[in-house]
């Protein structure tokens, strides 16, 4: 699910072997091993949302840039977005900007604004204690507004 379709043995293996190079952490959520009808064995999963690649080196923001833009255009909307995710957390400072930036919209009472920017920044960095009491915060403010 990871690979792209359409290509040949060699050029699988050698795309792999780039964006799943050696020390490359990966977490299969309901992984099964199965004999593949060249003889291989490997491990398949049925959703490519169960495939997470937790890559061992940081890479800049272009590059993974890049190559979320040739998985998108291979129709590989999921290892896009893993890519773009990536680019955005090798740029330390973006989740913590999105934070601050939710804050600030808190205490000008912009809700909405400071619910996305919450999200989003939860979607970078998703173990951030500060930012999830802000989120917590703000969905309690949201949901008063909607009970009134």
């Amino acid at each position: 699910n990871f690979i792209p379709g359409k290509m040949d043995r060699l050029s699988a293996t050698n795309y792999a072997r780039k964006h799943l190079c050696k020390g490359t952490r990966v977490e299969i959520a309901e992984p099964f091993t199965k004999i593949f009808w060249d003889g291989n064995r490997g491990v398949r999963t049925d959703d490519p949302r169960e495939f997470r690649v937790e890559r061992a080196q940081k890479g800049d923001l272009a590059t993974a840039r890049q190559e979320g833009n040739e998985f998108y255009r291979k129709d590989m909307f999921l290892a896009a977005s893993e890519s773009y995710i990536f680019g955005l957390n090798s740029e330390v400072f973006i989740p913590t900007i999105l934070s601050n930036r939710a804050q600030a919209f808190m205490k000008c009472e912009l809700w909405s604004n400071a619910l996305a920017d919450a999200a989003a920044s939860l979607t970078i960095r998703p173990n951030c204690e500060k930012t999830k009491l802000r989120y917590r915060k703000v969905m309690e403010k949201l949901q008063g507004h909607c009970n009134t």
